[in-house]
């Protein structure tokens, strides 16, 4: 799959994809202000013993505003080296020398375990939202404490592995019920820096929740995200960048992860349209969505011999706004959708002449 795509559903019923490589095996850079020496750590894989593990599968995801790569980290069957330095960055991606780097993911795996993933912060960058820039790298992994990686250092790490866990995640309605027959996806999350917020990632499940709001999904030690197809909906507590979004990390036991949805509430949308000269039939009303990545805007009703629109089906909490053209497309009206709750008075419109 692209790996820079927002998660889609494509089949009904649950499924499982396996982590994919990428293609071709290439060299890794930093932002303009990172390491000029060379900088390198080495993560060694470890069982939840302590025992030595071979690694099947070692990447890194550079990552860009509006576009990413996964590259391949030189590995032995027992230990990856991941370079900080700009002289290895850049010639793993050229891009990624012509503009500032985010930061970008380790992706680890072994046969047997649960897939590991470790963001890797660069020289500069803030850990948080807000947040300090830090003045060296960092490797930050999931509930451990961040490893700092100064310049010219050449260090080892232990990475415990964990066996794979049972995990499932719970859609209910806000009085608590379950939510059956929600589509989402669950993945591996890279970044979501792009302009309308695309998951960049891989994906490890699609289906439906069952008829206990339910779904399982792979384990992974890092960060998963999960991620609604788009209904009259939206998640109570979402991620900052989309409503239909959660981003979790799943704990090292067996848990249910709850998630509680907000569904939209109906409300018919009544206008009458008046217009200066006499005449406000077979007009146009679109609507343009909220939380769309695409193509927002479109026909919604046209405007009966009275003038009038009588749309039963209408929820004003998906819409961003609302506006009315001739059938040439001029626009001759705008506005705001009602607010749930709002009068239930017919409001009478005047437009400008339609001819």
């Amino acid at each position: 799959m692209k790996q820079k795509t927002l998660f889609r559903v494509v089949i009904l019923t649950f499924a499982l994809t396996s982590l994919s490589r990428p293609s071709a095996s290439i060299s890794q850079n930093s932002q303009t202000d990172g390491y000029r020496r060379q900088t390198s750590v080495t993560l060694i894989p470890r069982s939840p013993d302590g025992q030595p593990i071979s690694l099947t599968r070692a990447d890194l995801y550079l990552d860009v505003w509006g576009g990413g790569q996964l590259v391949r980290l030189p590995r032995n069957s027992q230990s990856v080296t991941v370079r900080l330095d700009q002289d290895w960055l850049c010639s793993a991606w050229t891009d990624i020398c012509k503009s500032r780097i985010d930061p970008a993911r380790i992706v680890l795996q072994a046969n047997g375990y649960a897939p590991v993933t470790v963001v890797v912060y660069w020289p500069g960058q803030p850990r948080s939202e807000g947040g300090t820039p830090a003045k060296s790298a960092g490797i930050e992994f999931s509930g451990r404490p961040e490893v700092r990686i100064e310049e010219g250092s050449l260090q080892n790490i232990n990475i415990t592995f964990r066996h794979p866990i049972s995990h499932t995640l719970r859609i209910v309605e806000e009085n608590r019920a379950p939510a059956p027959g929600i589509p989402l996806d669950a993945g591996l999350y890279f970044a979501a820096t792009n302009h309308v917020g695309a998951i960049e990632g891989e994906t490890l499940a699609s289906g439906k929740t069952d008829a206990n709001g339910e779904i399982s999904f792979p384990d992974v030690d890092g960060e998963v995200a999960i991620e609604l197809q788009r209904g009259r909906y939206v998640l109570q507590d979402p991620d900052r960048v989309s409503p239909f979004r959660k981003i979790i990390t799943p704990p090292g036991a067996a848990t249910t992860t709850t998630l509680v949805l907000h569904r939209f509430q109906k409300q018919p949308l009544n206008i009458n349209f008046v217009s200066r000269d006499g005449s406000a039939a077979g007009l146009i009303l679109g609507t343009c969505l909220k939380y769309c990545a695409g193509a927002c805007c479109g026909d919604e009703a046209t405007t009966n011999s009275m003038g009038q629109i009588r749309v039963e089906d209408f929820y004003p909490e998906e819409i961003d706004s609302l506006y009315l053209t001739d059938k040439s497309g001029t626009v001759l009206w705008k506005s705001a959708p009602p607010r749930i709750g709002a009068s239930t008075a017919i409001p009478t419109i005047t437009i400008p002449a339609t001819r």
